[in-house]
This record gives structure tokens, sequence and C-alpha cells, in this order.
């Protein structure tokens, strides 16, 4: 996922694509330590973008209303950087192809 999105990016649209999660289960989709996503996990609160409901011992984490319009423009977004970088992608191997071929 996401390789043009920002770690709280891609916490948003995980979120958003997951449902409610914990902490181990975002830091584990996201591909972060535990801490680190609890630190994004309470700047993405401050921002009014994830509320928590804690059930000791875990904390269950939800985009707010807020949270889901912005993650829904972030995987847009995403997706079509993701798009644009394939079809480059495709033209410079086309090119260093026929660049090859002309050498021989």
């Amino acid at each position: 996922m996401g390789m043009f999105l920002t770690v709280k990016q891609k916490i948003l649209v995980t979120l958003l694509e997951k449902g409610p999660l914990q902490n181990s289960q975002i830091a584990k989709r996201v591909g972060i330590t535990e801490q680190w996503c609890s630190e994004m996990i309470n700047a993405l609160h401050a921002e009014g973008l994830v509320e928590s409901q804690f059930i000791t011992p875990r904390r269950i984490n939800k985009l707010t209303n807020k949270g889901i319009e912005v993650a829904k423009h972030l995987k847009e977004i995403n997706e079509i950087g993701e798009v644009k970088f394939a079809e480059e992608s495709r033209f410079s191997n086309s090119f260093v192809i026929a660049t090859k071929s002309q050498r021989k």
C-alpha cells in the first residue's frame, strides 16, 4: 500500500479500508513499531482525524467523519500516483529496451 503516502496517511487509509483496529494491528499492517504507531495515533487524534476507545488493555481506533473524508482523498490520490508511476516505469523500460536493441 501507498508508496507515496506518509506513515500517518497510511494509518488513515488502513483504518478506512479495515475498520476499527488496535494499535498492534495497525502497526503490523503499516509496517511500523507499536510505539511509533501509538505516537502517530496520538497525533492523528489531536488533528481530529482519529478517535480511540479504551477497552482495557486495548485501544481501538477508528476514523472520525473528518478522518474518513481525508482518508478517501488520500486513497484516491495514491491510486492515481501509482498508476502514473506504473505508466512511467513501462515507458522507461521500453526506452531502455529500444536503446539496447539499437546498439546491436
